[in-house]
């Protein structure tokens, strides 16, 4: 059982996640998104038996999440990061930045550090008409202050995807998040 509440009376409403083993060599296994700053307890029983046993926990970074950005280096060429869709992905930023909901799946890009200052243009490029929200920040959190937020912009490129242009200083790091408006996603 994996609950966010330890209770001897565990229900249907306390029991986040609930595996049972089909024997002795069938173990039971679950596996979970974690939300963030949520504890969990992990109740470990034998029906009807008592006796030893193992729990193995492994936690993985979910991808493009602030854990686990895209790594870009931009030099001076164009770089193109293609066939991104925010539908297979997790939400990884959560609160609101400049009155916009950061709610909706998000694909999230790490500007690596520079030696020289640079100026940096980011567009989006979308099937159909998905909507877009690029935010740059200086800090990959759950909640980005105004004060880490250097750029933002909802609908300045074509069909209302977003297009932004910032200034980045040397020796910092970027990350750019490309979020869906009003917890749309897409491609």
């Amino acid at each position: 059982v994996i609950s966010q509440q330890c209770s001897t009376n565990q229900t249907s409403d306390t029991v986040d996640y609930l595996s049972v083993e089909g024997g002795y060599n069938d173990p039971a296994q679950n596996t979970f998104i974690a939300a963030a700053n949520t504890a969990y307890y992990i109740i470990y029983e034998i029906e009807g038996d008592c006796g030893s046993g193992e729990v193995t926990i492994e936690a993985v970074d979910p991808p493009n999440s602030c854990l686990a950005p895209y790594d870009v280096n931009v030099g001076s060429s164009p770089t193109v990061v293609s066939n991104v869709d925010t539908c297979a992905l997790e939400n990884s930023i959560q609160g609101v930045a400049e009155g916009f909901d950061l709610g909706s799946n998000d694909f999230i890009v790490h500007l690596t550090q520079n030696p020289f200052p640079r100026t940096i243009t980011v567009t989006t490029h979308g099937e159909g008409s998905f909507n877009t929200l690029l935010l740059v920040t200086t800090e990959c959190a759950s909640l980005n202050t105004s004060k880490s937020v250097v750029a933002l912009d909802d609908k300045s490129g074509i069909n209302k995807t977003s297009e932004l242009t910032f200034f980045a200083e040397a020796q910092t790091s970027y990350f750019v998040i490309v979020e869906g408006i009003n917890g749309t996603c897409g491609t």
